[in-house]
């Protein structure tokens, strides 16, 4: 009796050994590369740290001192600013991003293929991604983005507007995407001192065709963590 009492006893330890936790259960869709300052994961619940494993439902929320490297299985990065606040969604070829509020940097070194996608979503807009390098800002009711390389389309209120590189638009809640008068020279998106694209208003006559921009490409460094800005730089079509 004693032995079928061991075996059984084995059997039970065996199965509660194999059992995939909730985080194995789950497939994850990218990991954390980086992190400078305040950055919570999770809601706090899980530890904020590079190399950390993301899944879909995760939320990433940033300080006032706060940058995040957030690096896609689909091949795609993400540079989360101070003060943002994004849950993550989607598969790992389907993956979104949802901005409650923040800014942002995202690029894909890669055309995607078919079967896969990248979005990001705001309040007021939603962006698909593919292929690029783009700028994005979402703060007080107005959702802003500015293409650097490939496309993106912006769509609100069933509108889309393709942007290039070089091209801004954006979104005031419940209208469709507008282009912003001026450009980001000089009041780049985030930088010290004056205002950024989102505090930009676009003009009441409804929509417009996208503007250009011009950011410096030392605004890219405001992403930066340890000098890094996980090579998007490269990714940025320069003028011929």
């Amino acid at each position: 009796m004693k032995t079928y009492g061991r075996f059984f006893t084995t059997l039970a330890l065996a199965a509660i050994l194999a059992r995939p936790t909730s985080a194995q259960a789950r497939k994850s869709i990218g990991v954390l590369k980086d992190v400078k300052g305040s950055v919570t994961l999770a809601g706090g619940k899980r530890i904020a740290g590079s190399g950390a494993a993301l899944f879909p439902g995760d939320r990433i929320k940033t300080g006032t001192d706060g940058i995040a490297h957030v690096a896609f299985d689909l091949g795609a990065v993400l540079l989360i600013k101070e003060n943002s606040d994004v849950t993550l969604d989607g598969p790992s070829k389907k993956p979104a991003v949802d901005f409650k509020i923040g800014e942002f940097l995202i690029g894909l070194a890669r055309k995607l293929q078919a079967g896969e996608r990248f979005r990001v979503k705001t309040p007021e807009a939603v962006a698909s991604v593919r292929g690029t390098l783009v700028w994005g800002k979402t703060q007080d009711g107005v959702t802003s983005f500015a293409g650097f390389s490939g496309k993106v389309a912006v769509t609100a209120n069933g509108k889309t507007v393709r942007l290039k590189p070089g091209e801004q638009t954006s979104v005031v809640s419940r209208k469709p995407p507008e282009g912003l008068a001026g450009s980001l020279r000089g009041q780049g998106p985030g930088a010290g001192g004056g205002g950024s694209a989102a505090a930009q208003q676009p003009a009441p006559d409804g929509p417009e065709p996208p503007k250009p921009h011009a950011v410096p490409l030392d605004f890219l460094k405001t992403f930066s963590i340890n000098g890094s800005i996980q090579d998007l730089d490269k990714l940025v079509d320069h003028p011929k």
